[in-house]
């Protein structure tokens, strides 16, 4: 039986510089037949730790977008949004235009971004 979201691994699986997009992965394994894939698409700051045991996802609440705009030197800009990670009650930054979740079976060095880089 595949576990949830917040009993699983998650790491920074793949960035590509150029077109501002980031994949964060639990990977596929013997408890989990699918892969979990959070993507983000146009990019502009990011706080994360490298792995994250369980994530969740939050509103922004007002300090974190005070937080967010202290740290990046300005705020977020719309068509920008400000996306909260939780993991083991820390709270992680993305800001980005645009996030995904999906489910896959691509191989353990497949990228979603190839094949779904275009959020459109």
């Amino acid at each position: 039986m595949a576990r949830s979201a917040l009993e699983r691994r998650f790491r920074v699986w793949d960035y590509n510089v150029s077109h501002k997009q980031m994949l964060i992965r639990s990977p596929h394994g013997a408890d989990d037949p699918m892969n979990f894939d959070i993507l983000f698409f146009g990019v502009e700051y990011v706080d994360l730790a490298s792995t994250m045991k369980g994530v969740s996802f939050d509103q922004p609440t007002d300090r974190d977008y005070e937080a967010v705009a202290q740290r990046m030197g300005k705020s977020v800009q719309i068509p920008k949004k400000l996306f909260v990670i939780v993991s083991s009650g820390i709270r992680y930054y993305v800001v980005a235009a645009y996030m995904n979740v999906q489910e896959n079976q691509l191989d353990f060095m497949e990228s979603s971004l190839e094949y779904f880089g275009d959020p459109q």
